[in-house]
């Protein structure tokens, strides 16, 4: 059957279940014969094919349950049938599995993105006090190192540069996806603030 699934194509398989119908309405209808058990089974087969297995199931049960247990060679088509419904059963319950680990991942997928926004958010407040207090004792240390305070300033705006390349550099590493236009504009930041202590200094 998985060797068929791939070369019938939809159409082909649709234009098979009419001819069934058409078998299905000749045999009761017209004829008014008994249901012949193996057109149900080929209904079975072909609605296993579009992955239809709720109406596979159906179709193979009344397959079942027409077949005619007088006739000598009833035993094999039995079997068959049933090997047909063992079929749908499998294949309909591995798509439920499919169905229910696509379903979990993509749960999971949107836990992790939270987690990580969430942790992105905690390093954002850390690294920014971490900074303020980083450069607020920085600065400290060099008002009260050098009494010039054009140096001291030219120091602290390097301080405060390198510190800010320092949180940049902090944020990639621990942040999956971090935005280019955000990450630009910390940079030119940092080497404005760079610069312009180089110029004072």
């Amino acid at each position: 059957m998985a060797s068929v699934d791939g070369i019938i194509r939809k159409k082909d398989v649709k234009k098979a279940l009419e001819y069934v119908d058409r078998a299905i309405f000749i045999q009761e209808k017209e004829k008014k014969l008994p249901p012949y058990a193996n057109y149900y089974c080929s209904k079975a087969s072909l609605y296993l094919i579009q992955k239809k297995y709720t109406e596979a199931e159906q179709m193979v049960l009344l397959a079942i349950a027409y077949e005619r247990t007088d006739l000598i060679d009833s035993t094999t088509r039995l079997t068959y049938y049933h090997n047909v419904e063992l079929e749908i059963k499998t294949k309909k319950n591995i798509r439920l599995v499919d169905y229910k680990i696509e379903k979990f991942y993509k749960e999971f997928s949107k836990i992790q993105k939270k987690m990580n926004d969430e942790q992105i958010k905690y390093i954002e407040i850390l690294g920014f006090f971490a900074t303020i207090i980083a450069l607020f004792i920085g600065s400290i240390s060099m008002t009260i190192t050098y009494s010039d305070f054009s140096t001291a300033a030219a120091l602290i705006l390097v301080l405060a540069g390198g510190l800010c390349f320092s949180y940049i550099i902090l944020l990639m590493i621990f942040s999956e996806k971090m935005e280019k236009k955000r990450i630009f504009i910390s940079m030119v930041t940092a080497l404005l603030l760079i610069g312009l202590g180089v110029i004072i200094g």
